[in-house]
């Protein structure tokens, strides 16, 4: 284990922490409220030594799959279709592009407030 190492939450964290449905020990359910995806392992095991043994408490929500490290959560991410790909940006010079299923074009909500007077104004 690691001390850099940083846990994430998964979905049946969620579902624990939500409904308490796989009825964790009291310590154990602490820690894995604490765990926000941000802290490494050396802080809860600096943190965290009121509720027990978290080394082994850690290790134990890790293999009955309630958090994992960061980095394998990275590689069993599903991509996006866009992801990789540039993202369009808006001319301010254009009008606002057509992006139907009521969608809003951004690009218009970052040009400068003259800019859209003036657009008004020719309007």
């Amino acid at each position: 284990m690691d001390r850099e190492d940083i846990y994430i939450k998964t979905e049946k964290a969620t579902d624990e922490i939500q409904n308490r449905k796989y009825r964790l020990p009291q310590a154990m359910r602490s820690l894995l409220i604490m765990i926000d995806g941000t802290k490494t392992i050396g802080a809860y095991l600096d943190q965290a030594v009121a509720l027990g043994d978290v080394s082994k408490m850690l290790i134990e929500l890790e293999k009955q799959g309630f958090i994992q490290r960061s980095s394998e959560a990275s590689r069993t991410r599903v991509s996006t279709p866009h992801e990789g790909k540039p993202l369009e940006t808006a001319d301010p010079g254009k009008a606002p592009a057509k992006t139907g299923g009521g969608m809003i074009d951004l690009g218009t909500l970052f040009t400068p407030a003259s800019e859209q007077k003036n657009k008004k104004e020719k309007n």
